[in-house]
């Protein structure tokens, strides 16, 4: 029966229709490895892009915000920072204006005494600053550090509700 079978087909077409299935099977296999390691390779080199471009970013955050820090410290230093926390805001009103509606950066700048009142200030938008700033969930931390503080998180803006950081100077 089966020689007959062999016999009926012919020695050379069963050869010729085992070497076609081992090359059907062997090209398969290489195909689903090779579709495998490309894709483990491809997923692979995406994690790496993404992580890099994620310290990319944080790199480019933490410039920025250690730039608004030392801005902070550099407004706070000005002899009319002092003045206006001693009683003549005028000349740091105006500072903060004009440093205020010259940067793309800043959303406001703003002199704060002891007890939370702003004594000087600006906004972009012109809004009027709040009678006292000792309610916001910031300003004890930062005064009670009596350093420069960069808030963390990112906060939603009491009064525009845009998200935003501060960088303070407390003395």
């Amino acid at each position: 029966t089966k020689e007959t079978f062999v016999k009926r087909l012919g020695l050379n077409t069963v050869l010729t229709f085992a070497v076609i299935v081992s090359l059907f099977l062997g090209i398969s296999s290489i195909i689903l490895y090779t579709d495998k390691s490309t894709h483990s390779i491809s997923m692979a080199m995406k994690e790496e892009s993404l992580q890099g471009t994620a310290n990319n970013i944080s790199n480019v955050l933490d410039m920025y915000v250690n730039n608004a820090l030392r801005q902070s410290d550099n407004i706070a230093s000005q002899p009319i920072v002092i003045d206006a926390l001693n009683g003549s805001p005028q000349q740091a009103t105006k500072m903060l204006q004009q440093l205020v509606s010259q940067s793309d950066d800043l959303a406001s700048a703003i002199v704060i005494d002891a007890t939370g009142k702003p004594v000087a200030g600006a906004t972009k938008n012109g809004e009027s600053l709040p009678a006292s700033y000792a309610d916001r969930e910031y300003f004890k931390p930062i005064m009670a550090r009596h350093t420069s503080s960069v808030t963390q998180p990112i906060l939603t803006a009491k009064t525009s509700g845009a998200l935003i950081f501060l960088a303070a100077h407390a003395g």
